[in-house]
């Protein structure tokens, strides 16, 4: 199911609710998104690690509605059972009617698979996956912007589509 106003509300309830006390959390880092709330805790010591988990648990447990998906070093809170990171990118690409777009996805994580097994376009890869249903594989963010460099200059040397006669 895709995301809609009533997981937007249920997301934003979440956000408030946790805000105030993860951001007191050294080490921890809030990342609100489209379609879900990124809780980082890269940078973070155990102690800050175990305080923010339970936070999070909290909220999941005030409302089912909301599901966590467990990233490298993050936790994502999204709406509803069975939101991943593809459902978000279809979210995203109904608000601005990007039907007829080429999509280019860049993932690093093992949440990113989702993706890359159900899109069609450019997927791409970052670091040395032990398994990927992604394209293409590249070493580091470095060699990313390589990529979309290669990407830009394939489109601005292709010859402009000329639009069908009606």
């Amino acid at each position: 199911s895709d995301v809609c106003s009533s997981d937007l509300e249920i997301l934003a309830r979440a956000r408030r609710s946790v805000s105030p006390a993860l951001r007191r959390l050294k080490g921890i880092r809030l990342e609100s998104k489209e379609a879900g709330v990124a809780v980082h805790y890269r940078d973070a010591s155990q102690s800050s690690i175990r305080a923010a988990r339970a936070l999070v648990d909290q909220a999941l447990a005030k409302d089912r509605r909301l599901h966590l998906l467990s990233g490298k070093k993050v936790w994502e809170i999204l709406p509803g059972p069975r939101v991943d990171k593809w459902t978000a990118i279809r979210f995203l690409l109904a608000l601005e009617n990007h039907a007829d777009s080429l999509l280019v996805y860049i993932g690093d994580d093992v949440t990113d698979e989702s993706v890359f097994s159900r899109m069609r376009g450019i997927s791409v890869v970052v670091g040395k996956p032990k398994s990927t249903a992604a394209q293409f594989v590249v070493a580091s963010p470095f060699e990313v912007w390589k990529f979309l460099d290669r990407i830009i200059e394939a489109r601005e040397s292709s010859p402009a589509p000329v639009a069908p006669r009606r």
